[in-house]
């Protein structure tokens, strides 16, 4: 049985956001126009789920992560 409380479900792998713009760019096959900012001092530099609760009470783990669903979304698109 699972024990009530959250449990998160995320691919167990960071990405960075121009990791992310430029997937994004190669599954749709043009560039995107990014504007640079400073940083504030609240953003956050990296973050990554921990899904091993999710896996631990239900058996459940990532079969696909963010870049392959992307080129996927892309390629269907098309």
């Amino acid at each position: 049985s699972v024990e009530p409380g959250i449990l998160n479900v995320g691919s167990g792998r960071s990405l960075s956001l121009l990791q992310l713009l430029a997937t994004v760019e190669e599954a749709v096959g043009a560039s995107l126009q990014v504007v640079h900012r400073p940083h504030f001092d609240w953003d956050v530099r990296e973050a990554l789920i921990d899904s091993s609760a999710m896996t631990t009470a239900t058996g459940w783990q990532p079969g696909s992560d963010v870049l392959r669903l992307l080129h996927a979304l892309a390629v269907r698109k098309d």
